[in-house]
């Protein structure tokens, strides 16, 4: 029988460069796991946002093969007697094993038995290890919190883990596992219950959480450009392909919100400008059609709602102050 697994740990904002890099020590991790345990599975995925840190396997194995093997024990002369009768040492084998004496055979001079070692649970074998897969993955500015010895990049607010939808039950530090999450920290539907793996992408979305940092990725990329070419004006992602990760590893939710500046600060090389609000203020420039810099630029929101006059004055403001 195979069932999907998920694993989320729920966590306070982490540092945008440690995400890519979990990302991948995640995968590593469990595909590690699963192989040294000869568990099964179809593929594994792993999502991640600001605030948490997701593992989805498809078709997980729910245990280990039962495996049949010859398993050698004391040699001849240990194992029978003079009379040709089982010594003690070959009754403990035996017993150790779980067989018959009468089943045991000789070969090559020695007594053998042939056993099945039925498989472990993959729920235990999870259970033993996913805290320190967890703890194990490395990354700059690790803390303690409350009064803990364990490290992690950030507190743990909330762990998830699902087999099928059975709780496997386990801890990471000071945090038990459960089927609940949280979503968007703006979201009027922040309280969310995961019933199984295969839906925790969508049931995220009724929390405005884009788990999928692919999917996040595109939505940045075709909003922030519909947003451009509503204003007739273009955004070059090309130019900035740095900016555009990190904006995915540091929003959850991203809408784009157009912002001005004071045509006066177009005087100023437009490598100035474009450093100041790309590197500095994570802003996404925009050009005229012309190819010119435009006074014009897009910063995305992590937000759910339909007010922007505070974030879009609030932007306006820092930038006349850098520019």
């Amino acid at each position: 029988m195979k069932k999907d697994f998920l694993l989320e740990i729920l966590v306070q904002e982490l540092p945008y460069k440690f995400i890519p890099s979990a990302i991948a020590q995640r995968k590593s991790s469990f595909e590690k796991l699963f192989k040294e345990n000869a568990i099964e599975y179809e593929n594994i995925k792993v999502y991640a946002t600001p605030r948490r840190l997701a593992v989805l396997v498809d078709n997980l194995a729910v245990a280990q093969d039962s495996v049949e093997k010859d398993v050698k024990g004391p040699i001849l002369n240990i194992a029978k007697n003079e009379n040709g009768e089982y010594s003690p040492a070959a009754i403990g084998f035996a017993k150790k094993n779980g067989v018959e004496l009468s089943s045991l055979y000789e070969k090559d001079n020695y007594i053998w038995a042939h056993i099945e070692v039925k498989g472990k649970l993959t729920s235990d074998i999870l259970k033993e290890n996913i805290e320190n897969l967890i703890l194990k993955l490395q990354g700059p500015h690790f803390m303690r919190w409350a009064n803990n010895t364990e490290k992690f990049s950030r507190p743990i607010e909330s762990i998830i883990a699902l087999l099928g939808n059975e709780i496997i039950d386990l801890k990471i530090i000071d945090k038990k596992s459960s089927n609940k999450t949280q979503g968007h920290r703006y979201s009027k539907n922040r309280d969310l219950t995961i019933d199984e793996p295969k839906n925790y992408i969508e049931i995220l979305k009724t929390g405005n959480v884009i788990v999928n940092q692919d999917e996040r990725k595109e939505l940045i990329i075709e909003s922030a450009k519909k947003c451009a070419k509503d204003n007739d004006l273009e955004i070059h992602f090309d130019k900035m392909e740095d900016l555009l990760e990190e904006i995915v590893y540091i929003t959850e939710y991203p809408i784009p919100v157009l912002c001005e500046f004071d045509k006066k600060y177009l005087q100023i090389p437009s490598i100035v400008t474009t450093t100041v609000m790309a590197v500095h203020q994570r802003y996404f420039p925009l050009w005229n059609k012309d190819g010119k810099l435009s006074n014009y630029f897009i910063t995305m929101a992590n937000y759910v709602g339909d007010e922007f006059k505070n974030i879009k004055a609030g932007n306006q403001r820092v930038i006349a102050a850098r520019l």
